[in-house]
Order: structure tokens, then C-alpha cells, then sequence
């Protein structure tokens, strides 16, 4: 066996080099492109049908010609080469004009397919090189983030983002303020799966079955008839969440945290809606909506939240400096203003978060008008389609199981929030000199007993479970993107 190197960089070459991979990788989604494009610029589908297809081909070339440029000028020089080579077709592409998506062939096929044999090859051959102990397992991790990054990469990147998210959010608001936030999380969680999770799963499922079978008008039937149903549901859950949302935080025994989870409502409306267009487009075998909404929704949510917060925080203690009032409520001492703002800057962050899920619901909406389903959907005269009873029981047939399923994940952290929080109160309570003892750091810095419980659950589940998140989110979006296909197998 091989001797491992030992090497305080070879991690570091790995990481990178399958960055590159899963970079590189993204063009294999190309193909989804294909129609929208010749939508928007007038050409016909079949002159730009192969593009995707010769890029793949010309990978071939590039993996041949790239081994034989490492041999001769080395893995680091080959890999600069071939970033240039898709950089060049990126741009060139960009530059086609509309008159010749010939071109495309030669600018997208012919170079990207090379840039992506030279990077993949050189990628690769370091991965591995730096790993001659462990080869297998470096050249699986280099195929899977190539070949599989268009579909986890997104996923990825929204859990990045959140965990990206919670770090500076909970140097903002504090461990009280991230008990609020999560208490109002954990009630959002269980309404959200009870009102979406299924959807998505039997959208899809309907969609590609249908089309699958050529029964285009009753796909689009299928969308119209979820749009209909979910926008009832989220008026309810809404309306649930504002009416019942005080009443949560009292019997959690965080009733500072109504604030917050009154502040979460619309964000069920919005889920609700966007659950029908993710699963719509999923159940056309394009991923690619949803990757794009994730993200933008994440990135939103991280520029929102923290920016709430900050500015929420920020006013609060002005205006405590300036008349002893926290936005007009009066604070009393400085221990007592310190949690009252933490429950106003708590709701801001969660205001962030619903005006993130506003955000992807304009943009699906945005990009569904503007771009469209499959052309054959669009051109399907939706009257022809089944009746929309029909397809709402069957919608809700297909949906309750994996509602439910859901629903039982997410009660796991709300049956935490309900245990954890009151169990930690009545220890608190019993035994207020061993916890003022253990925690005499914490409560040095401006914490109260009271406030201990909301404080010690905020950091476990504001930061530790977000970390704990990330694998699981990576490893479902596999399931979501293989449905399609085997639903249209199976008929």
C-alpha cells in the first residue's frame, strides 16, 4: 500500500479541486436551457438541439489532450488553461448574435466542452495525486461533485447560507434573541409541513406522470387546480399563525417570543405558493427553478435578517439612550431592556425571513411568466384537461403521506421546544444557585435566571442544529430529483 503523504495542504487541494469540479460540472444541466433560449431569441429548438449534447462530446477531446498537457507542462498550468477556455465561451456565447445560433456550437460545444475535459482531467489528477492512499474515495468525491453538483450544489449553498446566516445573527441578537427567533422557527416548521411538504412531492409526481403519457393539458390542469388549493391554505395558515401564534409562545414557556412568531405568518402564505411552482417544474425534470429560487431566497434572507436586526437593534438603543422606551414600550432597567430588545430584534430577523419567502415567490412568479413551462404544456389547451375536483383529491391523496411523514420530523423539534424549554425552567427554579453558579459568565453579562432556559435553547438550536443540518439537506434533494424519473417509468 501506498504511503500516505504527509502534507498540511493536501486537504486544502482537495476542497479546491472539487470546487472546481462542481463548478465545472453545473453545464451538464444545460440541456433545460435548450427551449427557453429558443423562446427568447426566435430560433427554432432543433437549431440549437445538439448543443448540449456536442458540449458533452467535446469533453472527450479535452480529457485526451489535457492528460497529454500534464505530462508536458504540469497539472497547475493545464488548469489555468482550461478556466480560460470556459471563461472565453461563457463570454463568446454571451456575444452570439440572433441571427446565428450556429455559432453557439463552436463557442458553448466546442470550447466550454474542452475547458470542461482540461479542468475535470487536471482537477482530478491532483485530487487523486495528492491522495495515493486514499485514490478511490478522492476520485468518487471528484465524479460525484462533478456529475451530481447541479442537483446538490444548490441545497448546499442555501444550508451555507443559513448557517452563514445564524453565526452573525447570533452575534447581533444574542443567545436570548436566537430562543426567540428558534421558538418562532419551531412553530413555523410544523405548519409549513403540514401545509406544503406534500405538495411539491405530488405536483411533481402528477406532472411527470402526465406528461410522460403526452396528457400535456392535464399538467397544466394539475398546476392550476395546486395554485387554487395552496392559495387557500396559506390564507388559512396565515391567518392561523396570527391567531394562535400569542397562545404558542405562552404555552412554551417563551412568551417574550411572540413577537417573532407572529412575525413568521406570511411567510406560510408565500411558502404555500411556492411549494406548486417548485414541484410544477420538478415534475418536468427541471431542477433548475428551484435551485435558483432556493438560492435567491437564502441570500435574501441573510441580507434581510441581518440587516433587521441590525438596524432594529440599533434604534431600539437610541431610542432606550433617549427616553427609556424601546419603540415606545417602556423598558424599565437596563436587564429588562436588554430582553426587550432582544424580542424586537428577534422579530426583525424573522421579518427578514418573511420578506425572503415573498421574494422567491416573485421571482418563480416572474420567471413562470416571463420563461414558462415546457413549450408542449404551454401549447396544451388546458380545457381539454380532467375536471379540477379530480385532480384536487388526487393532488391530496398523493400529498397526505408525505404531509404527515413530515409533519413527524418537524414535531420532533417542537416537541424539543415544549420539553427542552419548560423542563429547563423548572430546573432553573429548583435549583437557582447551581445554575447561577455554572453560568455566572452568562449571567455576568447582563442575563437573568428567568431568561436562562430561553438563552441555553437559542444556542443549541440557533447554531448547533444548523450545523447538524447541512448533510440531510444534501442527501434529500437526491430523492426530489430522481421522482420525475421514475414516476414517468412507472407509467
Amino acid at each position: 500500500m501506498d504511503k500516505a503523504i504527509k502534507t498540511p495542504n493536501r486537504t486544502g487541494i482537495l476542497v479546491r479541486a472539487l470546487i472546481v469540479l462542481a463548478m465545472c460540472g453545473i453545464v451538464n444541466s444545460a440541456a433545460v436551457f435548450v427551449s427557453p433560449m429558443a423562446k427568447h431569441f426566435g430560433w427554432t429548438t432543433e437549431a440549437i438541439a445538439g448543443v448540449a449534447t456536442y458540449m458533452a462530446f467535446m469533453q472527450t477531446p479535452g480529457h485526451i489532450l489535457s492528460g497529454w498537457l500534464l505530462g508536458k507542462i504540469g497539472a497547475k498550468k493545464t488548469l489555468i488553461l482550461g478556466c480560460i477556455l470556459l471563461g472565453l465561451a461563457f463570454l463568446l456565447s454571451g456575444m452570439v448574435p440572433s441571427g446565428s445560433p450556429w455559432m453557439l456550437y463552436i463557442t458553448f460545444s466546442v470550447l466550454q466542452g474542452l475547458g470542461v475535459g482540461f479542468t475535470y482531467t487536471g482537477s482530478t489528477y491532483c485530487a487523486t495525486g495528492w491522495y495515493p492512499d486514499k485514490r478511490g474515495f478522492a476520485s468518487g468525491l471528484c465524479m460525484a461533485f462533478n456529475g451530481g453538483s447541479a442537483t446538490f450544489l444548490a441545497p448546499l449553498i442555501v444550508k451555507l447560507i443559513g448557517a452563514f446566516f445564524k453565526v452573525p445573527l447570533a452575534n447581533i441578537i444574542g443567545g436570548s434573541g436566537m430562543g426567540y427567533f428558534m421558538t418562532a422557527y419551531d412553530f413555523f416548521n410544523p405548519v409549513r409541513s403540514l401545509a406544503v411538504a406534500g405538495i411539491p412531492v405530488a405536483v411533481s409526481k402528477m406532472v411527470s406522470e402526465a406528461v410522460a403519457t403526452g396528457r400535456f393539458a392535464d399538467a397544466r390542469r394539475t398546476f392550476r387546480a395546486a395554485l387554487g388549493l395552496m392559495c387557500i391554505t396559506g390564507v388559512l395558515g396565515t391567518v392561523g399563525v396570527f391567531a394562535f401564534g400569542e397562545l404558542f409562545a405562552d404555552l412554551a414557556g417563551n412568551p417574550g417570543a411572540s413577537a417573532a412568531v407572529l412575525s413568521i405568518a406570511p411567510a406560510i402564505f408565500c411558502c404555500c405558493m411556492i411549494s406548486v411552482y417548485r414541484g410544477y417544474y420538478e415534475g418536468q425534470r427541471n431542477m433548475i427553478p428551484t435551485a435558483l429560487s432556493q438560492v435567491f431566497e437564502a441570500l435574501i434572507r441573510l441580507m434581510c435578517g441581518i440587516g433587521f436586526a441590525g438596524a432594529a437593534y440599533t434604534l431600539g438603543l437610541e431610542s432606550y439612550t433617549r427616553d427609556g422606551t424601546i419603540f415606545g414600550v417602556s423598558a424599565g432597567g437596563p436587564a429588562a431592556a436588554e430582553a426587550l430588545l432582544s424580542q424586537f430584534t428577534a422579530a426583525a430577523a424573522v421579518w427578514g425571513v418573511s420578506v425572503s419567502t415573498l421574494a422567491s415567490m416573485l421571482f418563480l412568479m416572474a420567471r413562470h411568466a416571463f420563461v414558462g413551462p415546457d413549450p408542449r404544456i404551454r401549447a396544451a389547451d388546458a380545457a381539454e384537461g380532467q375536471n379540477y375536483s379530480a385532480l384536487i383529491r388526487e393532488l391530496i391523496h398523493t400529498a397526505i403521506p408525505v404531509c404527515l411523514g413530515s409533519l413527524a420530523v418537524s414535531m420532533g423539534s417542537l416537541v424539543d421546544l415544549f420539553t427542552v424549554m419548560n423542563r429547563l425552567g423548572d430546573a432553573v427554579a429548583a435549583n437557582p444557585g447551581y445554575f447561577a453558579a455554572e453560568y455566572a459568565a452568562i449571567l455576568a453579562d447582563g442575563q437573568t435566571l428567568e431568561q436562562l432556559p430561553n438563552y441555553l435553547y437559542g444556542s443549541y438550536t440557533g447554531l448547533a442544529l444548523t450545523i447538524f443540518g447541512i448533510v440531510p439537506a444534501v442527501t434529500a434533494v437526491f430523492g426530489i430529483s430522481a421522482l420525475p424519473n421514475v414516476a414517468a417509468a412507472w407509467k
